[in-house]
C-alpha cells in the first residue's frame, strides 16, 4: 500500500511540475508574441503598451511566477513603457525610437 501511495504521490509531483513549467513556457511566449508584434510593425506604439501592460497586470493579479531572471526582463519593459511619451519632455520620458530600442535589446538579450 505505501508503495501505491508512493508512486502516486511522484506521479502527482511530475504533474504538477509539468504543468508549472508549460505555465511559464505559455506566459513567455505571451509576451514574446507581444514584443515581436510591436519589432514587426504589427502594433503601434499605444497598442504595444495597452496590450503589454494588460498582460503584466493579468500576471501580477493570477500572482504569476516567473523566472527572476525573466521577470527582471519584463519589469524594465514595463518601465520602458512607463516612460514612453510621444512627446517626452523630460529626461526620464523616452521617444517611440528608444521604446523600441530598448525593446530590441532586451527581446535579444532574451530570446536570442
Amino acid at each position: 500500500m505505501l508503495t501505491k501511495y508512493i508512486e502516486h504521490a511522484g506521479t502527482f509531483y511530475i504533474q504538477a511540475l509539468a504543468a508549472i513549467i508549460l505555465d511559464r513556457v505559455m506566459t513567455e511566449d505571451k509576451y514574446k508574441k507581444i514584443l515581436d508584434d510591436f519589432l514587426a510593425d504589427k502594433s503601434n506604439v499605444d497598442d504595444f503598451i495597452d496590450r503589454f501592460m494588460t498582460q503584466w497586470r493579468t500576471d501580477r493579479d493570477r500572482n504569476e511566477s516567473n523566472d527572476s531572471r525573466f521577470q527582471r526582463l519584463i519589469d524594465r519593459v514595463f518601465t520602458s513603457c512607463d516612460c514612453y511619451s510621444a512627446t517626452p519632455q523630460g529626461q526620464f520620458e523616452i521617444n517611440e525610437k528608444q521604446l523600441k530600442d530598448e525593446v530590441v535589446l532586451l527581446t535579444h538579450i532574451w530570446f536570442g
